[in-house]
């Protein structure tokens, strides 16, 4: 493999098949060794070849401490047939987490405590006595 620098951050490699075949005894994934040829390269300048990069968007590495149990679980579901990886669905219930309580803060307070009321059965289970109650109860002719 031969370097050749051509200016500042840019130059020019130089793969023989001999490199090709020495890098694919090393690493033994042919996507991953270049082939022989000759590569053109340039470093930095990420934003000018691509603009419409969104960083919003862009997964980051970070390292982060989980529960071993929290962690074996979405390894679990990972192993299933045609499962997202475990970090990917980590992600998603993140997500799902973060654009729920984003949803609640644009509700009034007084909706989301009913919302919440309607999944609690204790309540349900008292509203439904009252209903029966008020059912029971002789009803008033209309003057």
């Amino acid at each position: 493999m031969r370097v050749k620098k051509t200016g500042k951050g840019k130059g020019i490699v130089d793969i023989t098949k001999a490199d090709h075949h020495a890098q694919l005894a090393r690493i033994k994934d042919e996507d991953a060794v270049l082939k022989p040829g000759r590569y053109h390269y340039e470093r930095g300048g990420f934003k000018r070849r691509h603009p419409d990069h969104a960083p919003e968007t862009s997964k980051v590495k970070i390292s982060i401490l989980l529960d071993a149990d929290v962690l074996a679980y979405f390894r679990t579901r990972a192993e299933q047939p045609h499962a997202a990886p475990y970090q990917t669905q980590i992600n998603q219930e993140l997500r799902q987490l973060m654009e729920r309580d984003q949803h609640q803060a644009t509700k009034p307070a007084a909706v989301i405590e009913y919302a919440s009321l309607l999944d609690d059965p204790a309540f349900i289970a008292a509203v439904a006595e009252r209903v029966q109650a008020q059912r029971k109860k002789p009803q008033r002719k209309a003057a």
